[in-house]
């Protein structure tokens, strides 16, 4: 069973330098709001792809996830504070990429969790209705900021349990200052990283098949 206790939206656009930190909680009641990070908190949650790790001991995200568990910091300053780090990262990579940050205080499965959700901005279409002297003209234009659909999956986010701080996480190892990185494990969370149980079943199947042909 989901249950979203909190959600805040940030915005997070590198290229046009327009960043825009939200100090209001999206309404975790909307019917619109629920079932998009319905569908964004269950597919991750249940995806075998994911990685595990645990916070290195000079993590400063660890700390902050802390205090806002001992109600020290709001969730808006905790989500805050996350986003800049977030944004401090991506604004070290050699592609910029906008993005928007979901940060999430959920319970699943009886477990509690602080869910961070990366959604990199899509472009799409869209129409758009203008009017030329007297008559009115539909045109198709682009849209520059879509976040991804119900049936999209998220490229890249972790889950954070509040009683072990165990990570969860999917990340895309990107240029950072000409090196290859990931930048939710290694600029952001500051965490380890061990391979994900898919990965190992397909190592495991690969040299069981190299074994068997030699």
């Amino acid at each position: 069973m989901l249950i979203v206790r909190r959600a805040i939206l940030h915005i997070l656009d590198v290229n046009s330098g327009v960043t825009v930190f939200s100090e209001r909680e999206l309404d975790v009641h909307s019917e619109s709001v629920i079932s998009f990070l319905t569908k964004h908190l269950e597919k991750p949650h249940q995806d075998q792809n994911a990685n595990t790790g645990l916070f290195l001991p000079e993590s400063p995200c660890r700390r902050l996830v802390e205090d806002y568990l001992a109600e020290r910091t709001s969730f808006i300053e905790f989500s805050m504070s996350m986003a800049e780090r977030l944004h401090a990262a991506m604004s070290e990579e050699d592609e910029w990429e906008s993005a928007d940050l979901v940060v999430c205080d959920v319970t699943m499965d009886e477990q509690r969790y602080v869910a961070l959700l990366k959604c990199n901005n899509r472009v799409g279409f869209t129409h758009q209705v203008v009017q030329e002297e007297d008559k009115i003209k539909n045109e198709i234009i682009n849209h520059y900021a879509i976040l991804p659909g119900l049936s999209q999956k998220l490229d890249e986010y972790a889950f954070i349990d509040t009683s072990s701080f165990a990570v969860r996480f999917v990340d895309k190892k990107r240029l950072v200052n000409g090196e290859e990185a990931y930048i939710l494990p290694e600029k952001v969370l500051f965490c380890t990283s061990s391979i994900s149980p898919q990965r190992t079943m397909k190592l495991v199947n690969t040299i069981a098949k190299k074994v068997a042909e030699n």
